[in-house]
């Protein structure tokens, strides 16, 4: 079960890490080659371009961060939900094994503790 959760909460985090490293893999590769064309770019150029940056206005994407962390939230959720409802469901199969499969004195001989240790 912690596998489980631990692999959908951990998927939901790298996922935050890997976009913001793409992003920071994307402005690196420009950077280097706006440094490249740079050097070559005449100085009225360079201040049509500064202007034409300066004026970009940055996207607003607090709606789709939104949505990603509900999206995340909710997946985190229902992979909570279905690995308990999957951890319940083993623990009463294994106690009707344990119940039905052994005789009262298979039963007395061996707790169900026991019996778990052994599955384990």
């Amino acid at each position: 079960m912690f596998v489980g959760f631990f692999f959908f909460t951990y998927g939901a985090y790298t996922e935050k890490k890997v976009v913001r490293n793409e992003i920071n893999i994307l402005v690196d590769n420009f950077t280097e080659d706006f440094i490249f064309f740079g050097q070559q770019t005449l100085p009225d150029e360079f201040q049509n371009i500064k202007k034409y940056i300066n004026d970009i206005t940055a996207p607003d994407l607090s709606e789709a961060d939104k949505k990603v962390e509900e999206n995340n939230s909710k997946l985190v959720k229902t992979a909570i939900i279905s690995l308990s409802i999957t951890f319940v469901i083993c623990i009463c199969l294994s106690i009707a094994v344990w119940y039905f499969g052994f005789s009262k004195k298979q039963r007395a001989a061996e707790p169900y503790t026991e019996f778990m240790q052994r599955i384990v």
